[in-house]
């Protein structure tokens, strides 16, 4: 019977290292849970960000093309002008004139 006693505390002894493992085995689970949670996280919250880029993206795009619009639309507009004002004279000198003068003062 000392033998079976043996054997006995053998097994609990075996089964209490077992169950050590399990809850070691089961932490760590929780842990890679965990850890993959917060990544699933960071994740959507690069995603959203991204598409806030690209919409913003879309949005400027958008607003350059319509200003490349409005300045093809502006520059003829601007030369109508000039010519008519080129007729307006001040202090005896029209503005092509005053232009001119104007240019070479620069250089």
């Amino acid at each position: 019977m000392g033998k079976g006693v043996s054997l006995a505390k053998e097994a609990s002894t075996v089964l209490g290292m077992i169950v050590q493992a399990s809850n070691n085995a089961m932490d760590m689970v929780q842990r890679i849970d965990a850890a993959t949670e917060q990544q699933s996280s960071a994740a959507e919250e690069v995603i959203q960000r991204m598409e806030g880029i690209a919409g913003i993206t879309n949005s400027t795009s958008a607003s350059t093309e319509q200003i490349k619009s409005s300045s093809a639309d502006l520059a003829p507009l601007a030369t109508e002008l000039w010519e008519t004002a080129s007729w307006f004279h001040l202090n005896g000198s029209t503005l092509s004139e005053l232009k001119q003068e104007k240019s070479l003062v620069k250089e």
